[in-house]
């Protein structure tokens, strides 16, 4: 964002990972004129959808949501499934594999694992449209 000079459109808004945090976080960002967010993780994801749904926002024509780490919360929410049921959570065993490495073995090294992401494409997401705060 801040390489695009698009820094003045950051908000980060502070909070767990649980969907009380996404209800929590609901009110500041549905009276704001955001049209998109992406949020840590699809359990707090999927409180802002239901929070928004109740205030009667459409998902994804008035706020795109996405979230992170392909939950199986986020495939049961009815306004975040994906097209197709077919939609394996997938996460590299590796963080806690090496965690354990390390202590079975008495390793005390520290090492970085970059892991890529994959994008799940869900019914959450389109073009921006002006919304009234």
């Amino acid at each position: 964002m801040h390489a695009h000079a698009l820094a003045k459109h950051i908000k980060i808004i502070p909070g767990d990972y649980t969907q009380e945090a996404g209800i929590s976080a609901a009110p500041e960002i549905l009276n704001s004129t955001m049209t998109a967010v992406f949020i840590g993780n699809d359990e707090r994801a999927v409180g802002l959808a239901g929070a928004a749904l109740r205030a009667g926002v459409a998902i994804p024509e008035q706020l795109s949501i996405v979230g992170y780490d392909d939950s199986p919360a986020a495939r049961t929410f009815a306004c975040v499934s994906p097209p197709s049921n077919k939609m394996p959570r997938t996460y590299p065993a590796l963080p806690s594999t090496q965690s354990y490495n390390a202590l079975d073995e008495g390793r005390t090294d520290s090492g970085q694992v970059v892991i890529t992401p994959r994008l799940v494409i869900r019914g959450t997401t389109a073009a921006p449209t002006a919304r009234q705060a």
